[in-house]
């Protein structure tokens, strides 16, 4: 049986899914069970898209997903609402295109056990920065879909503070601008995509982190619209080149997105 699989693991027009892993009929605990219906059905969605198209074969992509929480004691810290939806349905798509990804994702509701992905779990920005520089030096291409903290306060206590011990102002210090470190490391074959969620009118302050962090692109997309943003299943986007190019990306599901992301990408023109 298992040479068989293999075999038809071998053969182009076959795609596979691994099964998953648990409790099993024969009271085991191990690899085994029938793979989640929601990887099942985010699969087929992906081979409607690219009709089985594996594009991406050969290629190394690190994703980066979620919010990152800046710690006040051990009980508070400083957030945002990022649920890591879109960098997860990143490394979805990716990876039904054929890439080898690593998704680094802060703290989520999500389940992670995703198949065919490393995922390496973080919480703060340090935590986040460190895992990315070990990463970083061997992929191709680093999309940095996480909402990273901006700042973090100034001292994390080490017990919980009392209420009436809280400080009426919270000194904070301004958190690395990791994906713009990260640039100046990047060698000729490697792409760097940002994001930049904003309000309002996006295309302007998302040009701007384009050309400040030294970019390949960046996708620009609103939180301040209905069915977009953070926590929701739908998203839409501007996908801006280092030319200052812009291709609207019309709402879709967030892993249709992905692929028209991914495809944009693709369509830079080559590094070396």
């Amino acid at each position: 049986m298992q040479r068989n699989w293999r075999i038809v693991n071998e053969l182009d027009r076959y795609h596979a899914i691994a099964p998953g892993s648990g409790l099993l009929a024969c009271d085991r605990v191990g690899s085994g069970r029938m793979a989640e219906p929601r990887d099942l059905v985010s699969q087929i969605r992906s081979l409607l898209y690219t009709h089985g198209d594996r594009d991406l074969t050969g290629k190394t992509i690190l994703i980066s997903a979620g919010g990152t929480r800046e710690a006040i004691d051990p009980v508070r810290f400083i957030g945002n609402p990022s649920t890591g939806k879109m960098g997860v349905a990143l490394a979805r798509a990716a990876a039904h295109r054929g890439a080898a990804v690593t998704l680094i994702c802060g703290p989520t509701m999500i389940d992670l056990n995703l198949p065919g992905i490393a995922v390496v779990r973080v919480v703060s920005a340090d935590e986040m920065r460190s895992a990315l520089h070990e990463y970083f030096i061997t992929t191709d291409w680093l999309i940095m879909a996480a909402a990273v903290a901006d700042v973090r306060p100034a001292q994390c206590h080490i017990s919980k503070l009392a209420k009436s011990d809280l400080p009426a102002t919270l000194p904070l210090t301004y958190v690395p601008d990791l994906v713009a470190e990260l640039a100046t490391l990047k060698q000729p074959h490697q792409r760097i995509i940002g994001f930049a969620a904003q309000t309002g009118d996006i295309v302007p302050p998302a040009l701007g982190k384009l050309q400040r962090k030294g970019l390949d692109a960046i996708v620009a997309n609103p939180v301040d619209r209905a069915g977009a943003g953070f926590a929701s299943e739908t998203n839409e986007a501007i996908f801006i080149d280092a030319t200052g190019q812009q291709t609207a990306l019309p709402s879709a599901s967030k892993l249709i997105l992905a692929h028209r992301i991914l495809d944009r990408v693709q369509a830079l023109p080559s590094l070396v």
